[in-house]
């Protein structure tokens, strides 16, 4: 019995030592990443809003949320998909109806595209990498009735421009080894976000 616990409290000093000091991001390693983003990207829609009506306003936003998967290739280099989804509302009123009427427009998009990411440095909790990814995106507007703001009509997305496109640079930060947090900036459907990773 005595044997039995030395052995058993050797193999879990051998477990976490290892754990301790293994590299943050390695060979081999599979990443599953939830997040949010905010702002949520709008701009364009919301340009085009305000060149054609009046007391534009953009509202009820829910997301960007976003789902990943990484696996590390090398020690300093991955592939995956990212899944990102995000809605929001456009109230505004037409100058060509009298009385002035307001409506509500909803627009939403999702977008699952192929990444590569590129890690630096070597450290045993933090991360920082930066990462690009191409693939499909989709978006549409729900035109909204004004009486009763149930959504009438659905027509593709303004722009008709099916590819998606992300460019980040972010940074890990594992709590434990099979456990972090992350934060990325640059351009997705958020300029910022951030949520938990996941490692086996």
């Amino acid at each position: 019995m005595k044997k039995v616990s030395l052995f058993l409290i050797a193999a879990v000093v051998i477990l976490v030592s290892k754990n301790s000091f293994a590299q943050a991001y390695e060979k081999g390693d599979n990443l599953v990443t939830v997040g949010y983003g905010f702002p949520a990207n709008g701009g364009v829609l919301l340009a085009v809003y305000k060149d054609s009506y009046v007391g534009v306003k953009k509202d009820g936003v829910s997301g960007p949320i976003y789902a990943k998967f990484e696996h590390a290739i090398t020690n300093h280099f991955g592939m995956g998909l990212n899944f990102a989804t995000v809605s929001m509302k456009y109230k505004y009123t037409d100058e060509n109806d009298y009385p002035y009427i307001t409506y509500t427009d909803k627009y939403s998009s999702f977008s699952l595209t192929a990444r590569a990411n590129f890690h630096f440095g070597s450290l045993d909790k933090f991360d920082p990498y930066a990462g690009v990814s191409v693939g499909y995106r989709h978006g549409e507007i729900k035109y909204g009735d004004p009486e009763t703001d149930i959504v009438q009509d659905d027509l593709d997305f303004i722009v008709d421009f099916p590819v998606g496109f992300d460019l980040t640079a972010g940074v890990r930060y594992y709590v434990s080894y099979i456990f972090g947090i992350y934060a990325e900036l640059g351009a997705a459907k958020s300029y910022f976000q951030g949520g938990v990773t996941f490692k086996f």
